[in-house]
């Protein structure tokens, strides 16, 4: 049997405002359901296996948000007001992931949860934006 060891790490990722192409924000556009990545910064999500992928998922009833990096999980509050959506602090194990490639995806992850100032949500895929770029994109 192995064992793991969890940490905490308390980490501050901001967003501004965020809005959908035609209506003005709201959780249940997010909510309920999670969210599978399906690219970071323009690259495919690894692994292979959806599963295993990065995840978001927000919770209306406690104004939450938590998933996977891929490797670590992550949760902690946000606030959705108008068209404005801000992460707090969140709380993220540090597992040690084996596989570099999934560790370089955790990096890029977070740093995207950091700059992201918009969404949009087309059909199942949520994209989410910093600036003009879409550095996350999820389907359900």
């Amino acid at each position: 049997m192995r064992s793991r060891h969890w940490v905490i790490l308390m980490t501050t990722f901001g967003a501004g405002g965020c809005t959908t192409s035609h209506n003005p924000p709201n959780v249940g556009s997010l909510a309920p359901g999670e969210w599978h990545a399906i690219t970071v910064d323009s690259r495919p999500a690894i692994p292979g296996d959806v599963a295993h992928r990065p995840t978001l998922q927000f919770m209306a009833d406690s104004n939450h948000v938590a998933g996977s990096t891929g490797c670590n999980r992550f949760a902690g509050p946000y606030t959705l007001n108008g068209s404005s959506l801000t992460f707090g602090t969140l709380a993220v194990t540090r597992m040690a992931c084996m596989d570099s490639a999934i560790n370089v995806q955790e990096i890029a992850f977070t740093a995207a949860l950091g700059a992201i100032r918009r969404y949009t949500i087309t059909g199942d895929t949520l994209t989410l934006f910093a600036g003009d770029t879409a550095r996350l994109r999820f389907i359900r």
